[in-house]
């Protein structure tokens, strides 16, 4: 959650925000950023395993593709999300005028994983950072 979850970001918090962060696919090159990564909470450590051990190969073979966020002054790493390929699965669908034979499923994409640069939240103090 945000940490000012109740009250919405306003348009020059959002624009700030665009200039502070940038967001772009994985790359082989990010080896050494990916390997200073480390769990915001806890319980993260099957996400600092996935990002050390598998995002790229699950990048070069097309299974899922990661994004990293990075703040634009220091180059810091600060968040990484996966995304793949899905499917939702349903049992009726009357309502969306989808004839008998076809699939019982639309497709989606799901976000897969989600993580936190616990150093990087450590060693910044923001309102656009995650609680």
């Amino acid at each position: 959650m945000l940490r000012n979850a109740k009250k919405p970001l306003l348009r020059k918090e959002r624009e700030k925000m665009a200039e502070l962060f940038e967001c772009r696919r994985l790359q082989a090159s990010d080896y050494e950023l990916i390997r200073g990564f480390k769990a915001a909470h806890e319980n993260g450590q099957g996400l600092e395993i996935y990002l050390k051990r598998s995002a790229l190969a699950d990048e070069a073979e097309n299974l899922m593709r990661t994004y990293v966020v990075t703040d634009t002054i220091t180059g810091e790493f600060v968040a990484y999300f996966s995304l793949k390929a899905g499917f939702i699965s349903i049992s009726e669908k009357p309502h969306l005028f989808i004839r008998p034979a076809d699939f019982n499923s639309l497709p989606a994409i799901e976000l897969a994983n989600f993580g936190v640069n616990g150093a990087y939240k450590s060693a910044h103090s923001s309102p656009f950072l995650f609680a």
